[in-house]
């Protein structure tokens, strides 16, 4: 269900009460939540406001958890097609999905095979080949247990469908073969470094970031080190990390093609 689509006979049995008194029980105690504050104060200052509005919410020290449910993309090497709907156009979705040892590293090395991916596939495929928005996706996680996914999206005319789907599993094969070029890198560092800045100014960010290191249990000062650690971004540590993380092992592919009139 946390996955699936929600059909209208689902939505129409769902309880007022019992999301309500989920809501209560989720809020009946804070002993285990963190609070993540940033913007323009001093500790001093803010004390007061914690000392009353934090400090008198209810605890009562249940120690909670989380459960893995094991809700990961099915592994091996799946292929389906699936005739429906009236769009001229056939979508088709590439995901590479596994295990994955989490760590700064390595998510620099996905963070750039994303950035790089996307140049490849936006010089690639172009509308005269039959292909439409194409993209890539990447996203990696430390909980409930560190996994990957890298998805690759695009749509082409029913008919280059095949075609389009081969000049992107060729653009795959040459990044593991070559890795990305000069020119490519120098495109993801110096945005990643332009990013970085950026986010270094901002609130929003800091909150986000804040909070995402809490919960992993994460150095909050790494991000100190990115933009010395995108030297670590290469020819060879692309060609790896696309073998490593491209290599198809779990790959499910999926082409949606209208249905003819």
């Amino acid at each position: 269900p946390r996955k699936m689509a929600l059909p209208v006979d689902k939505l129409n049995n769902a309880s007022l009460d019992k999301a309500y008194n989920f809501y209560k029980d989720r809020f009946a105690d804070a002993s285990g939540f963190t609070f993540t504050f940033t913007g323009s104060f001093t500790v001093d200052e803010i004390m007061p406001f914690v000392e009353t509005y934090l400090g008198s919410l209810p605890a009562t020290n249940k120690h909670e958890t989380y459960k893995n449910l094991g809700i990961y993309p099915q592994k091996g090497q799946i292929t389906k097609t699936v005739t429906q709907g009236s769009s001229d156009k056939a979508s088709i979705q590439l995901t590479y999905s596994g295990t994955y040892d989490y760590n700064e590293s390595n998510n620099l090395q996905l963070d750039a095979l994303e950035t790089i991916l996307n140049i490849r596939l936006e010089a690639r495929l172009t509308e005269k080949d039959g292909a439409f928005s194409p993209g890539a996706r990447v996203n990696y996680v430390k909980l409930p247990e560190p996994r990957y996914e890298i998805t690759i999206y695009f749509d082409a005319t029913p008919t280059d469908a095949e075609k389009v789907t081969n000049m992107v599993l060729d653009e795959i094969n040459k990044l593991k073969q070559n890795g990305a070029d000069a020119k490519e890198i120098e495109s993801f560092t110096r945005a990643d470094a332009a990013s970085t800045q950026s986010h270094f100014r901002q609130n929003i960010f800091w909150a986000s970031y804040l909070s995402s290191t809490s919960q992993n249990q994460d150095d909050p000062h790494r991000i100190l080190m990115r933009m010395s650690n995108l030297e670590q971004v290469t020819q060879q540590s692309t060609k790896d990390a696309a073998n490593k993380y491209l290599s198809g092992t779990n790959l499910i592919k999926i082409t949606l093609l209208p249905e003819k009139k």
